[in-house]
């Protein structure tokens, strides 16, 4: 009896071959899907660290009446900003308790003899904020550099009157000093760095309202002036009037010229 060879089954190594293949395919199309989810995660943390990590009250001190001209007159002004490890704890130690602040604040013009006095109110350009008066221990002994820095101290927390000013509604020259722009990093961090800024837009006629122990006295604009910071003749005190002087840096972002606005008392003299 011939025996009849037996076929080999030709189907199965291409079957085969296909199935590998499919599964090589899927495990390649898992991979890629996981790895953008992954990307797209970090970039997402990424983004919200940034966010968190630029300092909202320094973007917010770039006024627009901040110029390149002056930025690059202000080095300072340039800060780098760098995104912390851990934002949420950043914040929580960057931005101070409200009651340490104002100690500080009490602490930094106390050790400056300096006091707030009354305050500063313009209704034509929004502006208000406290007065501070110094004492007149550098302007009598003539240390114009105590002065210049005792000054500076006073000027992130408001207007600074000079020593030599009279009271408000009193005959003589009250002279207040503003920011009309940053000088540096420490003071744009402060909400009085540009508190003058609208200062040199003033008009004749306009209103500028000062309030001592409950008291307003109220002066009315009658012109201004530029002058070179040398002219030391705007801070000559008089016995005849009740004048008030504003006095800020100009143009604006520069402290090359002051601009001087003038006021006369509308009220009898005190």
């Amino acid at each position: 009896m011939q025996q009849i060879p037996r076929r080999e089954n030709t189907k199965t190594l291409p079957a085969l071959a296909i199935a590998v293949f499919a599964l090589c395919l899927s495990w390649m199309m898992w991979t890629h899907v996981v790895t953008r989810m992954q990307v797209a995660s970090i970039q997402a943390e990424v983004e919200s660290v940034g966010a968190v990590g630029v300092s909202p009250s320094f973007a917010e001190s770039r006024q627009p009446h901040v110029s390149i001209a002056a930025q690059l007159l202000h080095p300072l002004l340039e800060t780098e900003v760098t995104v912390p490890l851990h934002p949420a704890a950043e914040q929580k130690t960057a931005t101070p308790e409200p009651q340490a602040a104002a100690a500080e604040q009490e602490g930094e013009l106390t050790a400056w003899h300096m006091q707030k006095a009354y305050t500063i109110s313009i209704p034509a350009k929004q502006i208000s904020a406290p007065v501070l008066m110094p004492s007149a221990l550098f302007w009598n002994t003539r240390d114009w550099q105590q002065l210049e820095e005792q000054m500076q101290v006073g000027l992130r927390y408001g207007a600074v009157a000079y020593p030599h000013s009279v009271a408000p509604g009193a005959v003589g020259s009250i002279f207040l000093s503003g920011h009309s722009s940053p000088p540096n990093a420490s003071v744009a961090e402060s909400a009085y760095g540009s508190v003058f800024a609208a200062v040199p837009g003033l008009q004749a006629g306009d209103r500028i309202v000062l309030t001592a122990n409950g008291i307003t006295h109220t002066y009315t604009v009658v012109g201004d002036e530029v002058v070179l910071p040398t002219m030391t003749r705007i801070l000559s005190q008089q016995s005849e009037q009740a004048i008030l002087k504003l006095i800020t840096c100009y143009p604006i972002g520069t402290t090359r010229e002051r601009w001087v606005v003038t006021a006369v008392l509308d009220e009898a003299p005190l």
